[in-house]
């Protein structure tokens, strides 16, 4: 496809240039990600290609792809992430086009027209907005043992207590449970 990955671009250039490259970035050289998500080890599958269309918008193609390692929200135990995300980022040089862009674009702001960006932050910032708010394993997943029922949410464990006496007692508030069970008839 082409190069491998530069540390950095000149993103109207690359886009008029028509370049490519593909690569990998480090996940542990990310640290906004690491802030986020900490202890991420592996690399980032990423390609990166430049055009214009046809009203003369510079674009960039970005693609990433990498699986993230977290914790699931549900049960706290360790869970893989796949992301895969395909971006078109549009090369504006004022806030004021931002508005004039096409909606199959996403705007990349540079400052000037000699602006270099590294690409590792485009990766990381594509990362980050593709990363799950509640991170859990889907539908039922979970290992049933270690996700609690409703009613142990509900109830709290059944615990005993020590008397002081060193005899054993029941919780004085597994009374109030009686409150909550429906009358019979």
């Amino acid at each position: 496809m082409g190069l491998s990955l530069p540390d950095s671009i000149d993103p109207q250039r690359f886009a008029e240039e028509r370049a490519r490259c593909q690569g990998r970035v480090a996940l542990a050289g990310l640290a906004r990600l690491q802030d986020t998500w900490p202890d991420q080890q592996g690399e980032a599958q990423v390609s990166l290609a430049g055009t214009v269309d046809h009203e003369g918008w510079r674009i960039l193609d970005l693609t990433v792809a990498a699986t993230l390692t977290g914790r699931c929200e549900r049960c706290l135990q360790p869970l893989a992430v796949p992301l895969a995300t395909t971006s078109r980022l549009a090369v504006v040089a004022s806030e004021d086009l931002i508005g004039r862009l096409p909606e199959a674009y996403d705007p990349l702001l540079v400052a000037t027209a000699e602006t270099r960006i590294r690409v590792a932050d485009l990766v990381e910032d594509e990362i980050l907005l593709a990363l799950p708010m509640i991170p859990c394993h889907e539908g039922q997943a979970c290992p049933e043992a270690l996700v609690p029922s409703a009613v142990e949410i509900w109830e709290g464990p059944r615990v005993e207590e020590q008397d002081p006496d060193g005899g054993r007692r029941e919780n004085p508030f597994a009374a109030l449970a009686q409150w909550r069970k429906p009358p019979t008839e």
